[in-house]
């Protein structure tokens, strides 16, 4: 049997890449296997495109200005793969440590620096799990951008100083208008208000209540300045508050377009050649709910395969859909192990279940 195995990261516990190795090595035993790694922009993204290219690391700021954190991305010729998360990935911080106030992105603008200086002509931008909201202002102030007062002076570098922007000064901004930059992403959120960053995400990266409205303040006068100085309206943006604004700050600074995680990495792999060829597809995330159906890259796979007739596994640790979903067979981890125990051994726990789909096969 051919069959083709691609789980998206469980989060926060396990990566694309281990999941899907550990499928492969128990059903790779009797059965032709094929790996795919992907990602909607977030986690495990630069794990995607690491067979064609070259693995740069660099030691750039992480999500706190007083962090260094060991980043990498994927150089492959003249494009460019980054996963903000490697520079401001809330993974690096404890939950006591999280700090939305003075969280930032400037190391993201360091690997987008040490990438244009490598020759980059396209880059494409993994936008997730990062600790920060600050709509690219950190990722900007390292590509060179001065954020000033009404003195004329530079602003904080954090939050507040986004508040009391006047001005923006790009006159030792040097990248090229002929680099093109893309934001990949799978949130559809517009940057302010309801469903906005602040509102939505804020609170998942330690934003209180107060926190929440003064970033919306903050976000509020940069859309304001930006406009008057670039006339792009970050705030009209739609998937603009993906990884705390950042999406939209790649826009407004960069004029980078947003695309879709799911349509990208289907096309960049050449997934549904591979898709056709194969008799049963393994896939998966941590939380199977609505909003896979709504861009996620493991909800297009399912409607894809449906598509071409083909056998479906969907594993997840948790199964908030309540649906059966015609034509896919449901592994729901949660069922038969505490999330206590798959938050830490989610690997063993699937590498139990690809035992129990090599004897259903």
């Amino acid at each position: 049997m051919r069959i083709l195995v691609a789980l998206n990261a469980f989060k926060g516990t396990a990566s694309s890449s281990e999941l899907n190795k550990v499928i492969s090595k128990i059903l790779s035993k009797r059965h032709s296997v094929l790996i795919k790694n992907i990602s909607d922009g977030g986690d495990g993204f630069i794990d995607c495109f690491k067979k064609n290219g070259i693995v740069i690391k660099k030691i750039v700021t992480g999500p706190l200005y007083h962090m260094k954190v060991k980043a990498k991305y994927v150089l492959d010729s003249e494009v460019a793969y980054i996963e903000i998360a490697e520079a401001s990935g809330i993974r690096y911080l404890k939950k006591n440590q999280l700090d939305i106030i003075n969280a930032t992105t400037y190391g993201v603008g360091e690997l987008i620096m040490d990438a244009v200086r490598r020759g980059a002509k396209e880059i494409y931008i993994g936008l997730g799990g990062t600790a920060s909201n600050d709509c690219g202002f950190g990722m900007a102030r390292a590509l060179g951008i001065r954020f000033l007062d009404g003195y004329g002076d530079d602003v904080e570098n954090n939050i507040y100083g986004m508040i009391n922007i006047k001005k923006i000064d790009f006159s030792k901004f040097n990248i090229s208008d002929r680099t093109k930059f893309y934001g990949v992403c799978d949130v559809k959120n517009r940057l302010l208000g309801k469903y906005g960053s602040a509102r939505v995400f804020g609170p998942q990266k330690g934003a209180s209540e107060t926190d929440v409205e003064i970033i919306e303040k903050a976000l509020k006068n940069l859309t304001i300045v930006l406009k008057k100085e670039t006339r792009r309206d970050i705030s009209k943006i739609n998937g603009g508050a993906a990884a705390g604004g950042l999406s939209a700050g790649l826009y407004g600074f960069l004029n980078s377009k947003i695309i879709s995680g799911s349509d990208f990495i289907f096309k960049k792999l050449k997934f549904l050649d591979d898709l056709k060829r194969c008799d049963l597809v393994i896939t998966g995330e941590g939380r199977l709910d609505r909003s896979t159906f709504y861009g996620k890259i493991t909800g297009e796979i399912i409607r894809v395969a449906l598509k071409h007739k083909k056998r479906i596994i969907f594993i997840t640790a948790v199964d908030d859909y309540k649906k059966r979903i015609k034509g896919t067979e449901i592994i729901n981890l949660s069922k038969k192990y505490e999330i206590s125990y798959l938050t830490k051994n989610i690997t063993d726990a699937i590498e139990k279940e690809a035992s129990v789909i090599g004897k259903m096969l």
